[in-house]
């Protein structure tokens, strides 16, 4: 399975006229796979000008398709993320059925629950952290380390109230 991993930010991809759940990233997933059949294209042109069909494309047509793994700006998931999800908490249930000699059907709502909470928040503490950077260079004109911003007093209560939930 091949996957590429997408962000959204505010942009075009969110449409106001549009109230469609979870219209921004299933609009993002839709172009994942076109990039990557114009990109293929584009390698067969520049290396492979004279021929009608380029390896590149050949290639690509025999793989499986590329799945966009799509998260945005307020948390929401695309489906092939609910497919990936969905991969995980069945592999999970198993081993908690293994471990534990009960059902694994018993363990998937939670474990559902337990892992969109958890990619949904590191989405969220993301982006979170990208905008207090963005303010703070804005306001003050320093870039704080991404690994573990330093806000200041005020910014450090501000940001564990917006990551972490208060």
């Amino acid at each position: 399975m091949a996957l590429d991993i997408k962000t959204l930010s505010s942009g075009r991809f969110y449409d106001r006229t549009n109230t469609t759940r979870c219209h921004a990233v299933r609009s993002r997933q839709a172009e994942v796979a076109t990039e990557y059949v114009r990109r293929v294209g584009k390698a067969d042109e520049k290396y492979f000008p004279d021929r009608q069909h380029g390896p590149f494309k050949e290639l690509y047509d025999s793989l499986p398709r590329v799945h966009g793994l799509v998260v945005g700006m307020y948390g929401e998931l695309s489906p092939d993320v609910k497919k990936v999800q969905d991969l995980v908490v069945e592999r999970q249930a198993k081993l908690w059925a293994e471990r534990t000699n009960l059902p694994a059907e018993e363990a998937i709502p939670r474990l559902t629950a337990q892992i969109r909470r958890r990619w949904a928040l590191t989405a969220l503490k993301s982006n979170a952290e990208v905008r207090f950077i963005a303010a703070r260079r804005i306001m003050l004109g320093d870039v704080p380390d991404l690994a573990s911003p330093d806000l200041g007093p005020e910014g450090d209560a501000l940001y564990h109230s917006a990551t972490l939930g208060g």
